[in-house]
């Protein structure tokens, strides 16, 4: 079970989720595999198993991840 709650990460994907998609799409200049990434970002946030706080440091962790 993730740490967030599920309105909490509908709350984060709409906040980010187009950030998150257009750093993907950077990287990889693919819209499939954009796609994969993100899906893989929004999984790795479900099953975080700590709370990121501030807000600012969840944003970078989101990019992070997306880069990674």
């Amino acid at each position: 079970m993730s740490i967030y709650g599920r309105d909490e990460i509908e709350r984060i994907l709409n906040k980010y989720g187009d950030t998150i998609y257009r750093m993907a799409f950077i990287q990889v200049k693919n819209r499939d595999v954009a796609d994969d990434i993100y899906q893989e970002v929004c999984m790795r946030l479900i099953k975080q198993k700590a709370r990121i706080e501030p807000e600012e440091h969840l944003k970078a962790w989101l990019l992070r991840a997306t880069i990674h």
